[in-house]
């Protein structure tokens, strides 16, 4: 579904685009110029024309129960690559999008144990990092190649990175949230092959079942499915080796 949120006080629907072939769960979405890009769980890749919001175009889509086995979130990038961690497979695989009507497969990195509930995944330069929320871990591949995914490095912690869900990028920090261990965690990636602890901040009742992260220059925010507050924690980053808690904005009472 589309929305107008020119005025964010008042958001107006656009259009919807309902297709059990292409969206049958849809899991996580991608946008690039006019082309969006959507993963379902049910081992699909499909993209969309959305120059006019109003009117929603499938150009084309993907199924596979090998290298889509649960795919679970996608990542574009300049190059029109698209990077696609794949829970079920255990796997990340890559795909050729530089004509988003004509979708081509290009290559799949599977792991049973770095890449054990791959459920998120992001590009920076010539690597890939992948949160796996039930190897409890992060790991990275060079991508140089998209036609040759190699293996880098991991970091695997029940205790830092239990039930890790997603991540975000700030130079060469990546911050990772997990829903088990109620926390955020910081990490150095400045070398890919040697992903680096930095530090951890728990806490059981404004980051229970934390599931999402994107960050907004020095500021993390954090949404908790669990949480009984149904809230928006902000964590300061300025240091990324001393987390520090900010506020929490409750979004039912306010």
């Amino acid at each position: 579904m589309t929305y107008d949120i020119s005025n964010l006080n008042n958001f107006i629907f656009l259009d919807e685009y309902q297709n059990v072939s292409a969206l049958d769960s849809a899991k996580s979405l991608f946008i690039l110029g006019d082309i969006l890009y959507v993963v379902s769980f049910n081992d699909m890749f499909a993209t969309f024309n959305v120059s006019n919001p109003s009117n929603i175009i499938l150009l084309d889509s993907d199924t596979s129960s090998v290298y889509l086995d649960g795919a679970s979130s996608v990542f574009v990038d300049s190059e029109k690559i698209a990077y696609i961690a794949n829970n079920l497979g255990d796997s990340i695989s890559t795909f050729n999008v530089s004509n988003p009507s004509n979708i081509i497969f290009l290559d799949e990195y599977e792991n049973t144990v770095y890449l054990d509930g791959a459920n998120y995944i992001k590009k920076v330069n010539d690597t890939v990092f992948v949160a796996s929320v039930y190897d409890d871990s992060l790991s990275s591949y060079d991508v140089s190649d998209p036609s040759s995914i190699t293996f880098l490095d991991e970091y695997d912690s029940v205790t830092y990175l239990d039930g890790v869900r997603s991540f975000d990028i700030l130079g060469d920090i990546l911050f990772a949230v997990s829903s088990n261990d109620d926390s955020i965690s910081s990490y150095n990636i400045s070398n890919p092959s040697s992903i680096t602890f930095l530090d951890d901040y728990e806490n059981s009742v404004y980051l229970d079942g934390a599931s999402y992260i994107i960050i907004n220059q020095e500021v993390a925010y954090i949404t908790s499915f669990l949480s009984k507050y149904i809230d928006i924690v902000k964590i300061n980053i300025s240091d990324s080796s001393n987390l520090s808690f900010l506020e929490t904005y409750d979004v039912i009472n306010n």
